[in-house]
């Protein structure tokens, strides 16, 4: 059995939205155990912030997995993001949204897909899926960040508070316990005082992305997912989400033990790998 992995390009009205499509070649159909033919899957990887698909290796291993069990895996990078063309500068929360659109009306228009989301990604697949439940099957989310509004604050005042001298030798955890509890206090609005800001990998972000995150909270959204059709996978020392910011109850749900928020490390997978192939059914 031999794999292949080939260019994605969907068109956008600035260039294309880029990313690759990894799947058995040839495409033969598999069977299932009563002799069925079982029908090729899509799984859709979505990434987050900074994090292209083409550099996640969470991703990474579900390409090499996933194809083995009959599935094809697309991991595409937003606009301004990785491979694909447009400007960072110009991200924002529905132009997220609009690419993942794009590549699903190209990649699969008439099927029904699987997600893989990550992080911010993890609210982008939840607003497509409000409005379009009937193209999606199962969401794995990963580092799920679901309440921006509440996290935005939390690591606004987190920062704010590790200026502080007498911090310094403050335990980290307690500084994030507080950060949590007091997030609300946040000095928010020195955020809009400049049009961009630097972000970790010296790009630019506009305020008004982050406007738009302190208003994004899918919780509510996440609670209309069927259960069967949602699983959660969390690190248990997510510095960055962490997992109060989510309040919508999953059945289907893994906490990774000493897991931070990009879950790649090879002890981290060995624990949700077997999890979510269970939950896909493989």
């Amino acid at each position: 059995m031999t794999y292949k992995t080939s260019l994605l390009e969907a068109p956008f009205k600035d260039g294309l939205i880029r990313g690759t499509i990894t799947e058995r070649t040839p495409p033969t159909p598999s069977f299932t155990k009563e002799g069925a033919e079982h029908k090729l899957k899509t799984l859709v990887c979505v990434h987050g912030f900074e994090w292209p698909a083409s550099i996640d290796q969470k991703f990474r291993v579900l390409a090499e997995e996933l194809p083995k069990h009959g599935y094809r895996v697309i991991r595409f990078d937003y606009r301004g993001n990785g491979l694909s063309d447009g400007k960072f500068r110009d991200t924002r929360i529905a132009t997220m949204l609009e690419d993942l659109s794009l590549v699903l009306d190209h990649v699969a228009p008439d099927e029904n897909v699987e997600i893989a989301s990550y992080s911010i990604g993890t609210a982008i697949t939840s607003l497509y899926w409000k409005n379009n439940p009937s193209r999606i099957g199962k969401i794995i989310f990963f580092g799920a960040a679901f309440d921006h509004a509440s996290i935005s604050r939390f690591v606004t005042l987190k920062r704010a508070l590790l200026t502080l001298p007498f911090v310094r030798f403050t335990p980290r955890s307690l500084v994030e316990r507080v950060a949590w509890r007091f997030k609300q206090c946040a000095p928010i609005d020195k955020i809009f005082e400049k049009p961009f800001h630097p972000t970790k990998f010296s790009h630019e972000i506009s305020s008004d992305f982050y406007r738009d995150l302190l208003d994004l909270n899918v919780n509510p959204i996440a609670e209309t997912i069927p259960q069967e059709q949602r699983a959660l996978v969390h690190g248990d020392r997510d510095h960055s989400s962490p997992r109060q910011n989510v309040t919508a109850t999953f059945e289907n749900e893994i906490v990774v033990k000493n897991g931070d928020h990009h879950l790649e490390k090879p002890a981290f997978i060995e624990q949700w790998l077997p999890f979510v192939k269970r939950f896909l059914g493989i």
